[in-house]
């Protein structure tokens, strides 16, 4: 009995899986036997034409059901695709270690990979789990090891309200990979790194305006089979506090993003996830794009949607794979997203592209990921650069949030030996230590 109620479960989650990408699977049939060639205009007389490029959220945009809709003067102009090769070093690293990974199952359901040490985990993913194996791919997709924001900027964060009320915060950060580092010139593990037991990726970043949140401040140990550590040091305590697991659903830095939602796109521990490979489309995105972009005007964006104008933004087709991911069943009563469809770009493994539906499966907000591709110093131009010019719209609110690594006046995010010398320090930037020494 139970192996027939298995079977009848696992029948049930494929069809409901074929229903609600229907459309995205004869989309994909569409693509692969066409193109759109560059110098198209899409607009929204003829968005129909090319819905079978779009994912589900931009085509909800399109029809104009929500709150947050296309303006009626869109356009979005079409460019050659150009694709960028990953690192020769990463590449490296992927023929010499892909061949060790195990993928294991755990007692509560999930996956988890074992001997991984760096490259691509998994460079031909196949069933089966190739929707896992696709995630772990983007969990461990090309990232320079070291990031922070450059000595000319920050990072700008913004939420607008569906009055068109606008409110913006700073940021200051830094992103450190400090195991299974692939790039030119640099160890495995950085030095002075946990090489056995610590983390193997970390976030730091600090509120610098407006000035009542200044030195707020966050710390994420990013670790390889065990739970993320989350800490906030908050000035009025003037301590750092551990942030309970519960709260990856709250929304972060007053904006609609959640916890799960940074680290460009997700950051939850993917062996708490199931993921289901959906589809492979050809879909329309903007990545290659300049530093116009941050700066966040009507001559750049069509307000109040703050979607991108054609001034900075050509949109192109990338192969893209499309997963399925939803919290493990023990989990998925009290997590905030009952799923998250993710749109993959198929050669650097970043992600483009979100929909994200409420516990009900409706959908709740769309997500683009807004990667952008720049030359990162001893790797070459990478989609995968820690650039990103984001926008997430809340349908059910009204709300959208804006992100950009991107200053109004150009600077965007130093890269692994751009990095000022005072922020190349792990002690400080990627240590509980350190959080504990703002203020002092």
């Amino acid at each position: 009995m139970k192996q027939l109620s298995v079977l009848i479960g696992l029948g049930l989650t494929m069809l409901m899986l074929g229903a609600s990408y229907g459309s995205a699977r004869a989309g994909a049939s569409n693509a692969a036997g066409g193109d759109i060639p560059p110098g198209t205009k899409i607009t929204m007389q003829n968005w129909h034409q090319y819905a079978a490029f779009m994912p589900t959220g931009m085509q909800a945009l399109f029809e104009g059901k929500y709150y947050w809709k296309m303006p009626a003067d869109i356009e979005l102009v079409v460019a050659p695709t150009v694709t960028h090769p990953l690192p020769l070093s990463y590449r490296q690293a992927t023929e010499r270690y892909a061949s060790r990974v195990k993928l294991v199952s755990t007692p509560d359901g999930g996956l988890q990979l074992r001997d991984y040490v760096a490259g691509m985990p998994f460079p031909n993913p196949e069933e089966p789990h190739k929707g896992w194996k696709i995630l772990a791919n983007l969990w461990y997709r090309y990232f320079p090891h070291l990031v922070s924001t450059s000595a000319s900027g920050f990072e700008n964060l913004c939420r607008e309200d569906r009055f068109s009320d606008l409110a913006c915060s700073t940021e200051f950060a830094v992103y450190r990979q400090l195991r299974h580092i692939a790039d030119t010139g640099s160890s495995l593990n950085a030095p002075g790194s946990d090489s056995a037991n610590g983390p193997s990726f970390t976030e730091f970043w600090m509120i610098e305006t407006p000035e009542n949140q200044k030195y707020t401040s966050g710390l994420t140990l990013y670790y390889d089979s065990r739970p993320q550590d989350d800490y906030i040091f908050t000035p009025k305590l003037r301590r750092a506090l551990r942030i309970n697991a519960s709260a990856r659903c709250s929304e972060s830095s007053g904006s609609d993003f959640m916890e799960d939602d940074w680290r460009n796109g997700f950051s939850g521990d993917i062996w708490e996830f199931q993921a289901h490979f959906v589809t492979r489309m050809k879909m329309l995105t903007s990545i290659n794009f300049g530093t116009a972009a941050g700066n966040l005007s009507k001559q750049n964006y069509y307000f109040p949607l703050l979607w991108p104008r054609p001034t900075w933004a050509k949109f192109e087709l990338r192969d893209t794979n499309v997963i399925d991911v939803r919290p493990l069943p023990k989990d998925a009563g009290g997590y905030c997203y009952g799923k998250r469809v993710m749109y993959i770009d198929a050669n650097s493994q970043v992600p483009l592209w979100e929909d994200l539906y409420d516990s009900h499966m409706k959908l709740w907000k769309v997500f683009r990921v807004g990667t952008r591709a720049r030359e990162v110093p001893g790797a070459g131009v990478q989609d995968s650069s820690a650039s990103r010019v984001t926008q997430l719209w809340n349908l059910k609110t009204g709300h959208v949030s804006f992100l950009s690594t991107i200053t109004p006046s150009g600077a965007d995010f130093a890269l692994n030996n751009q990095v000022p010398k005072q922020y190349d320090d792990i002690k400080r930037y990627s240590g509980l230590s350190g959080l504990n020494e703002i203020m002092r």
